[in-house]
């Protein structure tokens, strides 16, 4: 198990490492940055309490202000909100593979 979530938590790290490059040298919209941010659950988890630091989300650059330009006060809430969601999809997921037959 041990193995498992090291390998998930390094992948999930070079994750965000190539999206980061990806985003400082190609064209990529804000919107298509703030999906991939919220794809992965480390980055919803961290950015979750970033929010809470930041609540204008001056701190994630262009991403944040194009997030507080169109969702205003409720911006805030998204991350919790996906963080809180993918919590839930991984449960689920653990509890249906924990019922099948090996």
């Amino acid at each position: 198990m041990r193995g498992g979530v090291s390998a998930w938590t390094a992948l999930a790290l070079v994750y965000e490492v190539v999206l980061t490059f990806i985003s400082l040298y190609f064209p990529v919209s804000e919107i298509a940055v703030a999906v991939s941010l919220l794809a992965n659950l480390l980055v919803a988890a961290r950015l979750s309490g970033v929010v809470q630091a930041d609540p204008h989300l001056l701190t994630l650059g262009a991403v944040g202000d194009y997030l507080y330009k169109s969702l205003g006060t409720q911006a805030p809430l998204l991350f919790p909100a996906v963080a809180v969601a993918w919590i839930f999809a991984t449960s689920a997921a653990v509890m249906a593979a924990s019922r099948r037959d090996l």
